[in-house]
């Protein structure tokens, strides 16, 4: 089975991160889209900007948007890139695995750690985002073309939470319920 990773915060999901996991799926790119919700961040001193909710929140919304063919994967570690795909494909022989990016990713992939492995030993698929134009960057990752861009993010949805405007256009309204539920984002 063709598997594609879609490794990120989610912080929170949005529909965007949804549309995603249905084109890849919907074009039969894959056979299934296992969202990796990053447990402990590697540039999190980097990132000290960002107060991420806690990893059990980010979880339990991600189980709250999984369509048909869309899966959890806890990797409990360091979240870097490719000791999680080498885990994955070591725990399921059967399967090939791919990671899935944004276009917002690809100027700075060549930063991450190990990536020209990745690039050699794992399929990578970037999706356009707005404002973040799809350009080959690095000779073996796979640019969606045609793909819708996606114009959310989850900053754009905290964003608005702290303005006190709707998101109910950003995200599934389960979401929406979880973070009023929880008093996330406030």
């Amino acid at each position: 089975m063709k598997i594609a990773l879609f490794g990120g915060a989610f912080d929170p999901p949005h529909l965007g991160h949804q549309r995603i996991a249905q084109e890849m799926i919907g074009h039969a790119i894959v056979d299934e889209v296992w969202f990796v919700p990053v447990f402990e961040h590697p540039w999190e001193d980097r990132l000290s900007k960002w107060h991420m909710a806690a990893y059990e929140h980010r979880k339990m919304m991600v189980e709250l948007i999984l369509l048909p063919h869309t899966h959890l994967y806890e990797y409990l570690n360091v979240s870097f890139t490719y000791p999680t795909l080498l885990q994955v494909a070591k725990n399921h022989p059967e399967d090939e695995f791919s990671w899935i990016i944004g276009s917002d990713n690809l100027p700075t992939f060549g930063d991450w750690d190990c990536y020209q492995k990745i690039i050699n030993e794992f399929k990578v698929f970037a999706y356009p985002r707005k404002g973040f134009p799809l350009k080959q960057f690095f000779a073996g990752i796979n640019l969606l073309d045609d793909f819708p861009e996606i114009d959310v993010s989850s900053t754009m949805v905290k964003e608005k939470l702290k303005q006190g405007e709707s998101i109910s256009k950003l995200v599934d309204a389960k979401i929406a319920q979880y973070i009023q539920n929880n008093h996330l984002y406030t």
